[in-house]
C-alpha cells in the first residue's frame, strides 16, 4: 500500500485518501468481505460490514459532520467511488477501477466459486 495514492486490487481492497482541512481521511473497502473502514488522522472511526452497492458513514472532523459515501459505480468494470459530503455539498471525490495487471484471472474465478458455494450452503440451510 502506498500511503499517498489511491489504489485498488482484489486482494488488498480499495484505498482512498483525502485531505479535508488538514485532516487525513483514509477509507478502505475490502473487495472480498465487504468490510469498510475509515480512519481520521490515523484513528479508526468506522469499521463495518456492508454488501450494499452504496453505503454512507457519518463521521466527525472537529466540529464538522461529514458523510463518507462508498459506491459501486459500475458492477461490470469494478469501478468504485468514494465521496465526502458536508450537508448536500460534495467536498471530495475519488474513483478507481480494477487494473487487469493487479488482478489475476484466477482470483475472480476463486471468488466466484466461493460465492456459489456460500449460496449453496445458505440455500440448503434454509430449505432443510
Amino acid at each position: 500500500m502506498n500511503d499517498n495514492k489511491n489504489e485498488m486490487s482484489t486482494l488488498n481492497g480499495a484505498w482512498f485518501y483525502f485531505d479535508v482541512d488538514g485532516h487525513e481521511i483514509k477509507v478502505w473497502g475490502s473487495t472480498v468481505t465487504g468490510r469498510e473502514t475509515i480512519w481520521i488522522d490515523g484513528e479508526e472511526v468506522v469499521n463495518r460490514l456492508s454488501w450494499k452497492l452504496k453505503t454512507r458513514h457519518q463521521i466527525q472532523v472537529e466540529d464538522r459532520e461529514l458523510i463518507v459515501e462508498f459506491a459501486v459505480l459500475n458492477v461490470l468494470s469494478g469501478r468504485l467511488g468514494c465521496s465526502i459530503f458536508e450537508g448536500d455539498e460534495r467536498v471530495a471525490f475519488a474513483e478507481q477501477a480494477f487494473e487487469a495487471s493487479k488482478n489475476p484471472w484466477w482470483i475472480g474465478v476463486l471468488i466466484g466459486l466461493l460465492g456459489v458455494g456460500a449460496y449453496y450452503i445458505l440455500m440448503k440451510a434454509v430449505v432443510d
